[in-house]
């Protein structure tokens, strides 16, 4: 039986959005003309996950041309053109069965409650798999180098997560909010503190950088959700940077003849692919009825599944240093 998902996105900057246009062969996305019309929704890329010769997962990647600015001005317009793009997947007389929510789509209407209730299908935020990725990714880390452990950013609803998953392995954390916290062993500090007394930092802060660049040691190992970066300034080059949700794939993962040229422009890497993209890939795969992630709350149990059946379809958490280009 053939699953169908829909991974709505938008462009990160300017330059992001004139390639967007390039590939999408729409003269005013590139001029950054109108480009909030609805006629500029369109297909940048289509995937599909096969077990075996049989074909299980197919998707495609819709993008909304609405610059970062944009959403978080008028959200409300955001969420019509969301709800626009998982129609326009539709189109083919489909409707997919799950809706993955990329960058600030997956921030704004209560992070996807407002969507949800629009749809009849699963929305789910990317969250669960960008927290069980930054959590593998530390602990390897960790098991690597050794020191403390900091969670930053830990007021997030990531943040919180990977904080309660290190305590779940009976890993004392530091993190720099007390609601994270609570009912763990976690320790809690300033987010400077945390940073300074810290060998492996993880950065989960979806609202842009808190905290400077100087506070951190030489040496010391940052693993980032990167888009917005959770840093200020530049960092000692000794201090190295991972892309936190980042995950590998096996050859299952087929992307085509665009697929590969999105997983470079959008920050992935040619031979990986972030996890909140997979998220629906899994969770049509798995038949869940509910979404992974949605709103502020996240189960540890959901993640924990998640990252589960991701490994049984070849995605797996992967340690990598270099970002995309935008």
């Amino acid at each position: 039986m053939i699953k169908k998902f829909v991974f709505v996105v938008h462009p990160l900057s300017e330059i992001h959005q004139k390639i967007l246009g390039f590939r999408i062969r729409k003269w005013d996305v590139m001029r950054s003309f109108h480009i909030e019309d609805p006629k500029n929704i369109a297909t940048v890329a289509s995937f599909t996950w096969k077990d075996g010769r049989d074909t299980r997962v197919v998707g495609e990647v819709v993008a909304i041309p609405l610059l970062p600015e944009q959403i978080v001005q008028d959200p409300d317009l955001a969420i019509e053109r969301i709800v626009r793009a998982v129609n326009f997947s539709a189109r083919d007389g489909i409707f997919p069965d799950a809706v993955g929510l990329g960058s600030l789509c997956a921030v704004i209407g209560g992070r996807g409650s407002a969507i949800q209730e629009l749809l009849p299908i699963p929305v789910t935020t990317g969250n669960a798999g960008t927290a069980w990725c930054m959590f593998q990714n530390a602990k390897t880390l960790h098991e690597q180098y050794g020191g403390d452990i900091s969670v930053i950013g830990a007021n997030s609803p990531v943040g919180t997560a990977v904080v309660k998953l290190f305590d779940e392995e009976g890993i004392i954390v530091c993190c720099d909010s007390k609601k994270a916290g609570r009912k763990t062993k976690a320790q809690v500090e300033t987010t400077e503190n945390a940073v300074v007394k810290a060998k492996i930092i993880v950065g989960c802060s979806s609202t842009g950088p808190i905290v400077q660049a100087k506070y951190f040691r030489e040496n010391s190992h940052l693993v980032d959700v990167a888009i917005p970066s959770s840093v200020e300034g530049k960092l000692h080059p000794s201090v190295q940077v991972y892309a936190g949700e980042s995950m590998s794939f096996s050859s299952q993962w087929n992307r085509g003849s665009w697929g590969p040229l999105y997983h470079m422009v959008s920050g992935y890497g040619l031979q990986s692919v972030l996890a909140c993209m997979i998220e629906p890939v899994v969770l049509v795969h798995s038949q869940r009825e509910k979404p992974y992630a949605l709103g502020r709350k996240l189960s540890t149990e959901d993640i924990r599944h998640f990252g589960q059946i991701a490994h049984k379809m070849g995605f797996k958490a992967k340690i990598r240093k270099e970002y995309g280009f935008f």
